[in-house]
């Protein structure tokens, strides 16, 4: 990889470490768009390096790259910086190039830092669509004693939560959710679970709904990109013979990206610390599913019944690093098939 020397241009920096941005660039869209948007590279440009796309092709592939550097390289000068600052400002897209990117020690231009990016790649879509989703699905609290729905920040009530150790001894309260992953409400450090518990009506769903809401809106958990939610309740009357893999579970009952759904599946499962779950109602899938013969679940891509999927999403078997938080009701005793405190 190439090292940036005090008097080396961007041009050099790019000609010397052609082959690793062959091998790591797998998103050039968000390339082309942007330095057509820019006029380095006209419309013909564009349609030049994509002429030998077909329609079932992603353009991502090794010749697609190299027509973009054979361009970037006739051009040079100030498209060569611009370059790699598309490459810079976008680590959701182009992740692998971490390295190189620290390697050259790549500091902007102020010039070239005013130009708007326009950040098309499917993981940032699907993250905005997430958001735009829960936000609209989370501000209204269905009302079972008026007709209609009530508006959730009128609603919501901070709860009094304590946390508690393995003995059940008090440890002190939680005073923001926000802090929920701040100490150690964990019940399984391997599969990093906070888990919430109180009696009946206590408000433990909208305390869900609230979590869901704050991130949708931008005020707390900057660092997760992605929260999904789940009903147990939701799923205790599944047939049986119901197999999903866990990519299916995760878009099918959240929503969908509108783009390359594959892409978005693999930056997950490389990244899940920037994945964040909620399990509402873990008590009233108890006493429905057989907690002793959960079939095993080794690989992502395995097929499983979906609550087998949520137990080894909770023991930390799958996506391990990811945050959770699981509800129940007061006694409900827990254990996802993992040591835990």
């Amino acid at each position: 990889m190439a090292l940036q020397q005090p008097n080396q241009s961007y041009d050099e920096i790019i000609t010397k470490s052609r082959e690793t941005l062959v091998k790591l660039i797998t998103n050039t869209q968000c390339l082309l768009e942007n330095l057509v948007n820019h006029e380095y590279f006209s419309p013909e440009d564009s349609e030049n390096v994509m002429q030998f796309s077909t329609t079932k092709e992603r353009a991502s592939t090794p010749i697609h790259v190299r027509k973009i550097i054979d361009l970037v390289e006739c051009k040079k000068g100030e498209v060569a910086e611009f370059f790699i600052y598309v490459l810079y400002t976008m680590p959701e897209a182009y992740y692998d190039l971490d390295s190189w990117l620290t390697e050259i020690d790549f500091h902007p231009s102020e010039q070239i830092q005013s130009l708007p990016i326009t950040n098309n790649d499917p993981v940032t879509l699907y993250s905005k669509k997430l958001k735009q989703v829960l936000c609209n699905d989370s501000t209204f609290v269905p009302s079972y004693s008026q007709h209609g729905e009530l508006v959730l920040p009128e609603t919501y009530v901070n709860s009094v939560m304590e946390l508690v150790n393995d003995k059940n001894e008090t440890m002190g309260r939680i005073n923001d959710l926000s802090s929920l992953f701040d100490d150690t409400g964990v019940i399984n450090e391997e599969g990093g679970t906070t888990f919430i518990y109180g009696d009946a009506g206590m408000g433990k769903t909208l305390l869900i709904q609230k979590l869901l809401n704050m991130w949708a809106k931008g005020e707390s958990y900057s660092d997760i990109k992605f929260f999904f939610s789940f009903s147990f309740r939701r799923f205790v009357l599944s047939n049986a013979n119901t197999q999903l893999s866990l990519k299916d579970l995760l878009f099918r009952y959240n929503c969908h990206p509108d783009n390359d759904p594959e892409e978005v599946f693999r930056y997950i499962l490389r990244f899940p610390e920037t994945v964040m779950f909620t399990f509402d109602g873990f008590d009233e899938m108890q006493s429905s599913f057989g907690l002793n013969n959960i079939p095993e679940v080794s690989l992502p891509t395995d097929t499983a019944h979906p609550l087998a999927l949520l137990i080894h999403l909770l023991s930390g078997k799958l996506l391990k690093t990811s945050r959770k938080v699981l509800t129940a009701r007061t006694g409900c005793q827990i254990k996802c098939q993992s040591d835990h405190r």
